[in-house]
């Protein structure tokens, strides 16, 4: 499996992802993040732009509170919103026919506004999964992180030294 696969964001919204790839998510009704503000999110201006996602997630990352995580991430890394992660997915499974977290959930930046809990993504069953779930340690629930590989050299060394990471 790649450590970092990278892709180019649309500038899409999540529910617009969902309406172009209607075969990877359950379409018999509306999901209950629809209306959720990180559904309707465009992200960052300035599109396209390339982003690298970590195809797994950081090591030690399970059993740890959301706090915890963060604490495990190096400098330059940033985990990603609901809707880089899912794009990042989908275009990983594009270009390789692989799942990317399958096995488990990863939490993401973005919260839910119907629940304030943390919103959280997983690629099972050939569909893209998305939940919200409360900030206590689980072994089911890591964490990724994305990097923008338009950093400056030192900033993109750095990078690919944490990449390198032993998982």
């Amino acid at each position: 499996m790649l450590v970092a696969f990278t892709f180019t964001t649309s500038g899409i919204t999540l529910n617009g992802l969902r309406e172009q790839n209607p075969d990877l998510f359950i379409q018999e009704f509306d999901p209950w993040w629809k209306g959720e503000p990180f559904a309707n999110n465009k992200g960052m201006p300035l599109w396209p732009r390339k982003l690298a996602l970590r195809t797994a997630a950081i090591p030690d990352s399970f059993n740890r509170t959301w706090d915890e995580q963060q604490k495990l991430l190096a400098s330059g890394e940033n985990v990603p919103t609901v809707r880089d992660l899912v794009e990042g997915m989908i275009a990983y499974y594009d270009d390789t026919g692989e799942q990317l977290f399958s096995d488990y959930w990863v939490r993401t930046s973005d919260i839910s506004l119907m629940s304030g809990d943390r919103v959280s993504v997983k690629f099972s069953t050939n569909v893209v999964e998305i939940a919200s779930e409360g900030d206590y340690r689980d072994s089911w629930s890591g964490v990724t992180v994305v990097y923008n590989p338009r950093f400056p050299w030192q900033a993109i060394t750095d990078t690919i030294r944490t990449l390198m990471r032993t998982e």
